[in-house]
């Protein structure tokens, strides 16, 4: 090798090997400091995106452990309200089941069951309005699936209602049997009914009762006798002699009192005969203004009465006087005092009963005074009620007596059979219109199932089914007002309506269903033993009443479809979804329908009263209702258990096993990142103690090379 003074190549490679060193020293300090491998993108740049990826993976994940433990708390909170509801339907149960024992029960303690369930409902109710997480309601309905119904026959269906089993997607509806709802028109025009009165047993009234007026409403009116009915009268002591003989013309009796105007002489002649006395007493009475009309003379037996027309009150008693002995003889009656007669006094009677609030009381008229009319004034519920006091002789039926009159109407009409029947009473209340027949039908229409209304032209009685399918509603009638005759066809018959559900692709679910619910217009898709509706378990779907007839609208509901279209379609959501993965759309997602008590135990078959629909109508009053409240309180078990065991898979097979996969895949993204960019303190150690060697080798290098230069010098000397 040469030797140079200008160009010291050995140190500039002894300065380049020491900076090398010193740079791969500085980097192990800086990795040995920091514990990691990459601090910068020079470090490894594939290496630090790679890394960068699963950072934000493991904080994504980190998130996910938490949004899964909030979730599973959601949860846990919603099936502890539902555990306490179900507590809640047990003990309804055993109250049913205590009311269903119609044999030792009696209605007192059947109210106190009523009353004890239906505060147990409003708890129910209280419950399921206020169960919240933070502030999202969870049991209101709010957390319910949501469906929006698709473009095909959006018209056809009312609503769309998730089960607790129901699976969120896209479902399809064909109805393969269109509902239609029985259908009678009247086959005769209506015709205003009017009532009629009929006469009970008693000894108050005598013949049959009448009614003169519209106004008279029906029932059964009682009569009772308050003050008893009298005619004034006056009969002689004894018997009148047949011919007057041995007295003069002068020889009067006189008549006073009563309703007569001051007082009456009547002359007795020699010879006349007692039949001659009684004519002159009429005649003579006749002639006072007062007393024309008023009285009546008559004889039985020689002994003469003079007693008033009528029954009623008198001014006093008439009293009659002979003026001598000889007129006593001829006539009967004393000369030595007046001969008194009986006071006079006007029949009275409470009638009470019928649609009265408060008994009214009445007073005779008449020409006979013995008859009762029930005027306006008086009363305008029993106006134009019209009968007679029985009587006989000088006096009606005596106080206390007693009789009815029962008012109804000249035609009857009858729906429904059994618990449910419902006989109306056409009457000139009801059914002088036919306006007013209709509302009187429809005030019972939820127990008979039969809703009424008129034709188009107003004349003749529409009655249809409240249900689609079933059978023909039950009906009967007498009289012509209704227009309806007994045993005449239905203009429409009935039809359940059917219908089959299919998934987003078109394949038939399950098999087909019957409509059901209280108006047989619910498809629900129920899975049993036998058929399985898989995702689509529990999802009903309601339909619309579309078509019309008599005009009556909804009478029949959708129509089968053509070959291969569908009656309507529908998407539906879950309403509660959580994000439980660290990535986008890694998410699960459950809904909880509304479990109010009107809203659990409904379609529920085979009830006597079909207008019980669902937990919040049931009524254990009766036997009937025990045992249908029995059925729907066991639907509204299941309802409310079925609910419960979806969010338990939902929890355990969803969040639990999602949160646990979510804590592995943490691990092993932990540890992969670690590899990638974790400073190995073994390796790194070793390279730096390899370079702090090689820096000190390096400075003593640098040093001889430096002094090479120096050697050129010996030469020099020479």
């Amino acid at each position: 090798m040469a030797l140079s003074i200008t160009n010291n190549v050995a140190s500039l490679t002894a300065q380049h090997n020491l900076n090398r060193t010193s740079n791969a020293l500085a980097k192990s300090l800086e990795r040995l400091s920091s514990g990691l491998k990459i601090n910068r993108g020079a470090d490894g740049p594939a290496a630090l995106v790679i890394s960068e990826q699963q950072r934000a993976q493991i904080a994504g994940l980190q998130t996910a452990v938490d949004n899964t433990s909030k979730a599973v708390s959601l949860v846990q909170t919603g099936e502890g309200a539902l555990n306490e509801i179900n507590a809640l339907l047990v003990k309804v149960r055993g109250l049913a089941l205590d009311s269903a024992n119609s044999g030792v029960n009696d209605s007192n303690a059947l109210a106190a069951n009523q009353a004890e369930i239906k505060n147990a409902l409003q708890s129910i109710d209280r419950i399921a309005n206020t169960t919240q997480f933070g502030t999202k309601k969870l049991l209101d309905g709010t957390s319910a699936a949501t469906a929006v119904l698709g473009t095909t026959g959006s018209t056809n269906i009312s609503s769309v209602t998730a089960g607790s089993s129901t699976v969120a997607g896209t479902y399809e509806i064909a109805v393969s049997q269109q509902g239609q709802k029985a259908q009678l028109v009247g086959s005769n025009a209506f015709a205003a009914a009017t009532n009629t009165a009929t006469t009970s047993a008693g000894t108050a009234i005598s013949g049959s009762a009448t009614i003169s007026s519209t106004l008279t409403q029906t029932g059964t009116y009682n009569v009772t006798v308050t003050q008893q009915g009298v005619k004034g009268n006056v009969t002689a002591g004894g018997a009148g002699a047949t011919a007057a003989v041995a007295g003069s013309t002068a020889n009067n009796l006189t008549v006073a009192g009563g309703a007569l105007t001051g007082t009456v002489n009547v002359t007795i002649a020699n010879g006349d005969t007692l039949g001659t006395t009684v004519t002159n007493i009429q005649t003579q009475l006749d002639a006072n203004a007062a007393g024309a009309g008023h009285y009546v003379v008559s004889q039985s037996g020689g002994i003469i009465t003079i007693k008033a027309a009528a029954f009623g009150a008198e001014a006093s008693a008439l009293t009659v006087t002979a003026a001598t002995a000889f007129a006593a003889a001829a006539s009967g009656f004393s000369n030595a005092t007046p001969t008194a007669g009986t006071q006079g006094s006007a029949v009275q009677a409470q009638i009470s009963g019928g649609n009265l609030s408060s008994p009214i009381s009445v007073t005779g008229s008449g020409a006979n005074g013995d008859t009762i009319n029930v005027t306006a004034g008086i009363s305008s519920i029993a106006q134009g009620l019209n009968f007679t006091a029985f009587s006989s002789g000088n006096s009606t039926a005596a106080v206390g007596a007693t009789g009815s009159v029962t008012v109804t109407g000249n035609a009857n009409l009858t729906l429904g059979t059994g618990s449910s029947a419902i006989t109306l009473n056409l009457n000139a209340q009801n059914s002088n219109t036919i306006d007013n027949l209709v509302s009187a039908l429809n005030a019972n229409s939820t127990t008979t199932g039969v809703t009424a209304s008129k034709n188009g032209g107003g004349t003749n009685l529409v009655l249809t089914a409240n249900k689609f399918g079933g059978s023909n509603f039950a009906f009967s009638a007498t009289g012509a007002s209704s227009g309806v005759v007994s045993n005449q066809a239905f203009t429409l018959n009935s039809q359940d309506l059917q219908a089959k559900i299919y998934d987003a692709g078109g394949t038939q679910i399950g098999t087909t269903v019957t409509a059901a619910g209280s108006n047989g217009d619910v498809i629900t898709a129920t899975s049993s033993a036998t058929v399985s509706f898989g995702n689509a378990d529990g999802l009903s779907f309601k339909l619309a009443g579309l078509g019309t007839s008599s005009g009556v609208a909804g009478i029949q509901t959708a129509a089968v479809p053509a070959a291969g279209q569908y009656t309507a379609s529908v998407a539906l959501t879950d309403a509660l979804v959580f994000q439980i993965g660290a990535n986008q759309s890694q998410t699960a997602a459950v809904s909880i329908q509304k479990v109010t008590s009107d809203q659990i135990g409904k379609n529920v078959g085979g009830l006597t009263n079909s207008a019980t629909d669902s937990l919040s109508k049931i009524d254990v009053t009766s036997s009937v209702g025990a045992q249908d409240s029995l059925a729907i309180i066991d639907k509204a078990i299941n309802d409310i258990t079925s609910l419960r065991g979806k969010l338990g898979a939902f929890q355990k097979n969803t969040l639990e096993s999602t949160a646990n996969n979510l804590r592995t895949t943490l691990e092993n993204t932990v540890a992969a990142e670690s590899v990638i960019r974790d400073t190995d303190f073994a390796a790194e150690t070793a390279n730096f103690t390899k370079n702090q060697v090689l820096i000190q080798a390096g400075t003593t290098v640098l040093a001889n090379a430096n002094a090479t230069s120096q050697l050129v010098l010996s030469l020099l000397k020479g």
